[in-house]
């Protein structure tokens, strides 16, 4: 009731409807057909409140009442800002006559637009089940345009507005992340469409047993729908068997694996993209199961196909280049191993530029091969190089850049330079000494930081 109270007062503010028109309807003498609908389909809220909402929601806007129902849609959580930049028909003036009707309240600001109330909102969204709008949605059939406009609000914002990779916008997509559950919870359509980026972010986060969970329920839903030779039932069988393999269940992850494979070879033959891409997943599952062999053999063929189909300097075959060589490092041929590293580097600078993410990787690759070789001065001027350059991109807590200074610290230990290693540990690493091991991000960096307190004990 004091929400009730509070729009209605918000309505005779606003001059929403004269107050002889409130009252005949408060005496009952004006009842429709669309409450009495509605107050059946919601009897924990008295009919008076349905009126005070009715009336409120007939004084928005075309736009507004628009609005107001897909932020129905949402969970009761505060809703981001980023949210509302993924939909159009949320200029600033709506935006306002929203606020100014009280249908959202709360405080603004840090990225909020504010929250609207879950008894509004089940009004709200039971209008729209009652009379608004529906759309085809295809495989999952007809769904409320409301709803189906806040799932695709919410894919935009994993798709385009931000980098779920990236843990500076962990922070952003954890306020969307409520409100990509909660539609998920909703239909099964909004299950598929958006929790496969849920289970990615959550893995990203650390979050393996919540990722796995996610992906399983997802896989459930596509294979019921869609079907199990459908793309989308195979990138979530993918999604699945990366999160096993993360969890170290890798003949898990293999054995899903293998079931991808073997349907992208049957469906789409064995040099479409895809099915290279599950060869190379393969692969990489093999190598962490000690099947050298097995994994080297697959990798050899992914590279010939792509170097055939795609070309000598595409960033897929640059990849392949760099899954071959670990594959080599890893059975002892470090030589084998140094000179694809050196041409996928070589490749990568003259395509992607000295500061692309994949040319920083191959760098740090092919220094670790160096310093495999006892090569130390050329790993440490690698290092150098990766560490300035990440330092200056991504900034100096980055996590890539304290890796980065991690594997240059090593080296300079190894060099025994100790005036260069006491720089790189205190500008770059004594901050990870001070952090709560529960806040870092991705996992590895607990596992620097524990060698680090190890290395800073007194030895006995």
């Amino acid at each position: 009731l004091p929400l009730a109270l509070e729009i209605l007062n918000r309505a005779l503010v606003n001059g929403a409807r004269p107050v002889g028109e409130i009252l005949r309807r408060a005496r009952g003498n004006e009842t429709t057909p669309e409450l009495d609908e509605l107050a059946d389909a919601l009897p924990e809220i008295p009919r008076g409140v349905t009126e005070t909402f009715e009336i409120s929601y007939r004084a928005l806007s075309v736009e507004g009442q628009k609005a107001a129902r897909l932020l129905a849609e949402l969970a009761p959580d505060p809703i981001p800002e980023i949210l509302l930049e993924a939909v159009k028909f949320f200029p600033p003036k709506v935006r306002a006559e929203l606020r100014g009707h009280s249908f959202v309240t709360g405080v603004v600001g840090d990225g909020v637009f504010g929250a609207m109330h879950r008894v509004l909102a089940s009004f709200l969204r039971e209008k729209s089940r009652l009379g608004g709008k529906v759309v085809k949605v295809e495989h999952f059939g007809t769904q409320r345009a409301a709803h189906a406009a806040a799932v695709r609000a919410v894919e935009s914002v994993f798709q385009h507005k931000s980098d779920w990779q990236d843990p500076r916008n962990w922070k952003l997509l954890g306020r969307v992340r409520p409100h990509a559950e909660f539609l998920g919870t909703v239909s099964e359509f909004g299950l598929a469409t958006l929790g496969g980026w849920l289970g990615v972010l959550a893995s990203a986060q650390g979050d393996l047993p919540g990722a796995r969970k996610i992906g399983e329920q997802v896989l459930g839903v596509c294979r019921r729908v869609l079907g199990e030779e459908h793309p989308e039932t195979l990138g979530s069988m993918q999604n699945l068997a990366t999160t096993l393999w993360s969890q170290g269940d890798l003949p898990g992850a293999r054995k899903i694996e293998e079931q991808v494979l073997d349907v992208r070879r049957r469906v789409l033959g064995e040099e479409h993209a895809d099915t290279l891409t599950a060869m190379n997943n393969l692969a990489s599952t093999l190598r962490d199961q000690g099947d050298l062999p097995g994994a080297r053999k697959i990798e050899e063929q992914v590279l010939d196909a792509r170097r055939r189909v795609l070309g000598e300097e595409h960033p897929n075959t640059i990849h392949s280049m760099g899954n071959l060589a670990h594959t080599l490092w890893a059975q002892g041929d470090l030589a084998g191993a140094r000179k694809i590293q050196e041409q996928a580097l070589d490749v990568s600078r003259r395509v992607l530029g000295e500061e692309h993410p994949d040319t920083l990787t191959s760098m740090n690759n092919l220094a670790q091969t160096l310093k495999a070789q006892r090569d130390l001065p050329g790993a440490r001027k690698i290092q150098e190089q990766v560490l300035d350059i990440r330092r200056r991109v991504l900034g100096e807590e980055h996590p890539d850049t304290v890796v980065s200074a991690w594997n240059l610290f090593r080296t300079l230990s190894d060099l025994k330079d100790e005036k260069a290693a006491k720089q790189v540990f205190t500008a770059y690493l004594v901050p990870l000494l001070e952090r709560d091991p529960a806040t870092l991000l991705p996992a590895n960096l607990r596992k620097i930081q524990a060698e680090l307190q190890l290395r800073s004990e007194p030895q006995p």
